[in-house]
């Protein structure tokens, strides 16, 4: 069940990674109460744009994996925070301002079909998240869908 893998764009935005669901703000618009990202996540996401060049000529809009090496700040003595860093949500966050800056025409599954590879470390200095987004051939995206209880050992009664 491999891809082959062929062009690969990379990117590297400096600063620290920021999650849209973290400290997400509830404003009310004409009565309505709507959740937006924090202010961190907006200024984070409008300084990524800066960052995210060159830019493909149209969106990407055929199965890429996008890998994602977050380099998050650890403690001043050199340990691991103790806050937990959630990858599905920094992930999430990276797709969107891909998205958003037109890199990628979306974030579905049939566009971003992997994400393999992509992790958190912790550093003492620089922390910045490198982005490699890499078009991917004969992608396992077209297997068919089937039963439930095809393929994983479990029978219909």
């Amino acid at each position: 069940m491999s891809s082959y893998q062929h062009r690969s764009i990379n990117y590297t935005v400096p600063g620290i990674a920021r999650s849209k669901k973290n400290s997400s703000r509830i404003v009310n618009i004409k009565g309505r109460s709507i959740i937006i990202p924090s202010e961190a996540y907006k200024k984070y996401e409008a300084m990524a744009g800066q960052y995210l060049r060159p830019k493909p000529e149209k969106p990407i809009d055929y199965p890429v994996e996008v890998t994602c090496i977050y380099l998050l700040p650890c403690n001043k003595d050199g340990s691991k925070p103790k806050r937990k860093i959630d990858l599905v949500n920094l992930l999430g966050a990276t797709h969107d301002i891909l998205t958003h800056h037109g890199i990628l025409a979306d974030d579905n599954a049939n566009i971003i079909v992997s994400v393999d590879g992509s992790r958190v470390y912790f550093v003492r200095h620089d922390p910045k998240t490198i982005i490699t987004i890499t078009e991917l051939e004969n992608t396992d995206a077209e297997i068919p869908c089937r039963d439930r209880a095809e393929g994983n050992g479990e029978t219909e009664s």
